[in-house]
């Protein structure tokens, strides 16, 4: 059921795709192949150390050297939204779909080359509540995937809420450890695989930089209107780091999950650089150990 070209066209709030070319595309596209696995089969297939890295789109990415790339690839990895703008392939790869159609449209023009040619060992997390009832999947939009690609479909957890985060405790996250945004979504995930050393890597949240900046197909979007121009996100920190609405900064939410939920469980947590808002409180990692 979920699985299918009703649940594709199930949300009637926010849809990344029209109705019209979702059914459309389904029809054309049904006798597409795409290989689903699920968390039992990555843990004992798929994961190769107990280590992950996290690659997050901050600016930073681009300091990092070709010989810390290699040690990367030695671990697991999970590329965050645009990630397939830069030229290492990750284990698995999540996204938040822009809202904005267009924004859309184009920034997945962007990535489908690099997709469709690199990422065909790739497991993409897709959620049967959310994203594919708002119209992605392998069926409906075919260029944001490879040929035959591995999906690991999963229900989408509502996200934890807190009044008091003094409060919180390792209980506290017994249902989830998602809380807002991309990021946390993704750890939620990670967590459900049984990674015992996580690496931050380009989640700087001290400005709104990006490793792909000076992409030129990148620029051209922010200069349409459909983007951030790159000196105001120079000049403020990342959105995600600002409060309000019963809502922490994304970088105290990481503080407490740390202090009471990852060090319970023995779980690390490192972030990537010093010049990253996290290495206040969570150590850098050191790609000598």
């Amino acid at each position: 059921m979920h699985n299918s070209l009703i649940n594709t066209l199930s949300d009637h709030k926010v849809r990344h795709v029209s109705y019209l070319k979702t059914v459309a595309d389904w029809i054309r596209n049904r006798q597409i192949k795409y290989n689903t696995v699920n968390f039992d089969y990555i843990r004992s297939r798929v994961k190769k150390s107990d280590t992950i890295f996290i690659l997050g789109t901050g600016a930073t990415i681009n300091d990092i050297p070709e010989k810390h790339w290699h040690s990367i690839g030695n671990h697991d990895s999970a590329g965050i939204n645009l990630w397939p703008l830069h030229n290492f392939v990750p284990t698995y790869y999540y996204s938040e779909y822009h809202h904005n159609r267009e924004h859309f449209r184009k920034t997945q023009n962007m990535m489908k080359q690099k997709i469709s040619s690199e990422y065909t060992d790739t497991i993409f997390f897709l959620s049967l509540n959310r994203a594919v009832k708002r119209g992605i999947h392998p069926r409906v939009t075919k260029n944001m995937f490879p040929q035959n690609p591995k999906i690991c479909f999963y229900n989408y957890i509502r996200p934890l809420r807190f009044d008091d985060p003094s409060e919180l405790s390792t209980e506290s996250f017994e249902r989830t450890i998602f809380y807002r945004g991309a990021l946390t979504a993704l750890l939620d995930l990670v967590d459900q695989i049984g990674y015992k050393k996580i690496v931050l890597l380009g989640i700087d949240l001290k400005n709104g930089e990006y490793f792909y900046d000076n992409n030129p197909e990148f620029r051209k979007i922010n200069e349409s209107g459909l983007g951030r121009a790159k000196e105001k996100r120079t000049k403020t920190p990342h959105l995600t780091t600002r409060g309000g609405a019963r809502k922490i900064p994304i970088q105290e939410y990481l503080y407490i999950l740390n202090d009471k939920y990852y060090k319970p469980k023995k779980i690390e947590l490192f972030c990537g650089s010093e010049k990253s808002l996290l290495a206040e409180k969570i150590p850098i990692y050191n790609f000598t150990d």
